[in-house]
């Protein structure tokens, strides 16, 4: 399980740091209307999921009971250490929407470039990277936001993770929790080449607000748009899987 929560936090990482890869003077680069945080509903509903290899649902299990979820963030690059941001209750199965509209700027810190990894991210599974994308100059952001969950009858998940669904499917991966230090538009393409001899394009296509966003991920063989913008139609449900 500690594997599975590395690659998932380095696939975040990755796409979030590389976002900010490139800056830009430009006025129209402004961005942010409002954060989407507001699209969530005030209660949504949670369900203990089991996946195979290829992503489909092996079991999924609503779940009628009571319990927390925490939001960490890393504060290390090994993915070791982490400092817990809020605490979200599940009454009668459903987890109350509560989060921040900010964190604390100490975790607004991450402003990377492709040389600015860190040397454990190039010994593990980074080669290189090129990138065009851009975004304000001054821009900062906190990733790396991760959930765990405990229940009232004593189970605990080491993952619970927000999905968007449409016609009883998920749409791409689940969503992950950004917040930025100032509104801004974020455009362009990465190009990275890992240790593992995989090539992956990234589209970035962001409206970032202030604060707290929502930010999706949709693949194409390894090509992934990754977007701020809210798919219509869509409810809500929460994740929780890893459980014991």
């Amino acid at each position: 399980m500690k594997t599975s929560r590395f690659l998932l936090v380095a696939c975040i990482l990755l796409a979030l740091a590389l976002t900010f890869s490139c800056t830009s003077d430009d006025p129209d680069n402004s961005g942010g209307s409002g954060s989407n945080l507001s699209a969530l509903p005030k209660q949504v509903q949670v369900y203990f999921v089991e996946l195979d290899y290829d992503d489909e649902i092996v079991r999924k299990e609503e779940y009628k009971g009571n319990g927390d979820v925490f939001a960490y963030i890393y504060i290390d690059d090994d993915y070791e250490k982490a400092d817990t941001l809020w605490t979200s209750k599940i009454e009668g199965g459903l987890l109350t929407s509560n989060f921040p509209e900010n964190i604390d700027s100490k975790y607004l810190n991450k402003k990377l470039n492709c040389d600015g990894y860190s040397d454990s991210d190039y010994a593990s599974w980074l080669k290189s990277c090129e990138s065009n994308v851009v975004a304000p100059a001054t821009l900062l952001w906190g990733g790396g936001i991760f959930f765990k969950a405990a229940f009232s009858d004593g189970k605990r998940c080491e993952e619970i993770y927000l999905y968007p669904i449409k016609p009883g499917e998920k749409i791409g991966s689940h969503a992950a929790f950004l917040y930025a230090s100032e509104s801004g538009k974020v455009t362009g393409t990465m190009t990275k080449y890992t240790n593992y001899d995989y090539i992956g394009i990234e589209n970035f296509n962001l409206n970032l607000s202030k604060g707290g966003n929502i930010m999706f991920r949709r693949d194409r063989d390894n090509i992934t748009d990754i977007t701020t913008d809210i798919p219509s139609g869509v409810t809500w449900e929460w994740w929780a899987r890893w459980c014991e």
